[in-house]
C-alpha cells in the first residue's frame, strides 16, 4: 500500500517491507478502522485500468 500512496502523491509515508506481521512483531501500534466508501470506490477503478 505504501508504495501505492507515493505514485499518487503522497509524500509522509512509511513503507514496512514486512507488512503488517512484521509490524506487529517490531511491536508497532495497529488500529482498525472503517473502509472509507470513496477511496474504496477509486481503488476499484484503478484497478479496473
Amino acid at each position: 500500500m505504501g508504495k501505492r500512496l507515493v505514485t499518487w502523491g503522497y509524500t509522509k509515508v512509511s513503507w514496512f517491507p514486512e507488512g503488517i506481521d512484521g509490524w506487529q512483531k517490531a511491536d508497532r501500534d495497529t488500529e482498525v478502522v472503517p473502509a472509507d466508501p470513496d477511496w474504496a470506490a477509486a481503488t476499484k477503478q484503478e484497478a479496473g485500468r
